[in-house]
């Protein structure tokens, strides 16, 4: 992959935007239109940056959901990137900022016949390092996938009847964009069948390969010089195992 190039970024952005129409994915779009233009006309020649908000895929009714009758599924993506240009050459932390949220809601009908909303949610953070980190109670990768979030525990009268809810471990996870966020969706909650000519046309897969580069190399890069020295790449120390895998034991 060449180094970054906010044209590129917002042309794999407008050709996500396509194909997520013409294979029927998605059908409104207007989100990642949204972020294409956006980010062409960024003129911030520091840092890329682009914001998707609720990207909505509806989705075939999912197993071994609780309740085993939720129906009527929609799973919406938000993602607020925001990443430094470097060249391709030099291994760099890939994002400074990140938000990313996947929200599933539905519903269920009650005793009584009346709908009954219903809500899951998962979020990636970037954690940011501060002083105060040695306080922290749990571990904290650097990048975590944890179940719930601020869209989650802000409906303050959805009501839990007794299921106990804990929150669960932060799952140390390799940085996401809106191309790899959209591919998490479409992977995670669209059975085979409903995406498979997307995800194995060479346009899509083209477009998953760029954003892996970019995000996922320097990551798994910095997780194997725990292992190996890697002279010959330049981490400027700027991304480490020890942040992204806090309890990685290295020698």
């Amino acid at each position: 992959m060449s180094e970054i190039n906010k044209n590129d970024l917002a042309k794999e952005l407008d050709q996500m935007q396509y194909l997520l129409m013409k294979h029927g994915i998605c059908n409104d779009t207007s989100p990642l239109a949204a972020a294409y233009g956006a980010c062409m006309r960024d003129s911030n020649d520091k840092v890329w940056s682009y914001k998707i908000s609720d990207l909505l895929f509806h989705v075939a009714s999912m197993g071994h959901t609780i309740p085993n009758d939720a129906d009527d599924l929609i799973v919406s993506l938000s993602v607020k990137v925001k990443g430094p240009f470097h060249p391709d050459d030099k291994v760099r932390n890939p994002l400074t900022d990140l938000e990313f949220n996947v929200v599933v809601s539905g519903g269920r009908y009650d005793a009584n016949g009346d709908v009954v909303d219903l809500i899951s949610s998962w979020h990636l953070d970037k954690h940011i390092a501060e002083n105060e980190d040695e306080l922290t109670k749990f571990i904290h990768p650097e990048y975590h996938m944890t179940y719930g979030g601020r869209r989650m525990w802000d409906k303050t009268s959805f009501d839990y009847g007794q299921t106990l809810i804990l929150p669960t471990p932060r799952l140390n996870s390799p940085p996401m964009d809106g191309i790899l966020g959209i591919d998490f969706v479409v992977h995670n909650y669209l059975k085979r069948e409903q995406h498979k000519n997307l995800t194995t046309s060479r346009e899509y897969r083209y477009l998953i390969q760029q954003a892996q580069a970019r995000m996922w190399k320097p990551y798994y890069l910095a997780i194997a010089k725990a292992y190996h020295k890697l002279e010959a790449i330049d981490f400027n120390g700027c991304i480490t195992h020890q942040s992204l895998v806090p309890n990685l034991a290295s020698s």
